[in-house]
């Protein structure tokens, strides 16, 4: 048996498969969305605990309830299927919310690392013309001006401390630097809350941008100015 040639590209190689058993890699893969298989997984067992965040337990639930009210914010801003969103941020259960917010209704999750410079994350979200990038308050900042230039609209600022327990979220919140608002900057709960009242208005801007009309929400959203503007 002579060996595969290496490419040297994993997704050609599939390096991986080597620890896995012939029986798994032939077994038939999951229909449906991540969300649907996450759903269809955890059915019988919703009131387990998904998530124990610095000893604040989250059910499955509770964890669908946040995707479904973060599904609604995506789609009261315009999210259409097949755009990609980025997520700059840290390990924490608002990234597992977005992740399966994203995916339920067929958008992609573009995930960036939250330590590279500023050139390399404006680079990332103008390849991908990201409209809504998600970040972590401690770097709002720097993902703001990455921001400038690209397609981005706004960029939607998640506490550290959001899903922590009190007393572990009141520390975090006395070290975190304060920074005042900046225009195309929105606040994590203000976006939940956009999604609550969008109404008509919300849906009819995303079906007009869905089908390629200019519509209204283009008419009503900027990219963000700075100096990587054009």
């Amino acid at each position: 048996m002579t060996e595969q040639k290496l490419t040297g590209y994993p997704s050609i190689d599939k390096p991986w498969l080597k620890y896995y058993s012939e029986e798994a890699i032939n077994a038939p893969l999951p229909e449906g969305s991540l969300y649907d298989y996450m759903i269809a997984e955890n059915k019988d067992r919703m009131n387990y605990t998904a998530i124990n965040y610095f000893g604040k337990k989250i059910t499955y639930e509770q964890l669908d309830s946040r995707i479904q009210e973060c599904a609604k914010a995506l789609i009261a801003h315009g999210v259409c299927p097949g755009d990609i969103v980025s997520v700059c941020m840290l390990t924490m259960p608002e990234v597992l919310v977005l992740l399966y917010a994203i995916n339920r209704i067929g958008a992609v999750c573009n995930f960036l690392v939250l330590n590279a410079t500023e050139e390399e994350i404006h680079k990332q979200i103008a390849s991908t013309e990201s409209r809504l990038v998600f970040t972590v308050d401690l770097a709002a900042g720097k993902i703001r001006e990455a921001a400038v230039g690209t397609s981005v609209e706004e960029v939607v600022v998640i506490p550290l401390s959001a899903s922590m327990p009190a007393p572990v979220a009141w520390v975090v919140k006395l070290k975190s630097r304060k920074e005042p608002p900046m225009e195309g900057m929105t606040g994590w709960k203000r976006f939940l809350r956009q999604g609550k009242r969008g109404g008509g208005f919300a849906f009819r801007a995303r079906q007009e941008r869905c089908n390629g009309s200019p519509g209204i929400y283009q008419r009503h959203h900027r990219g963000i100015q700075g100096r990587y503007a054009v």
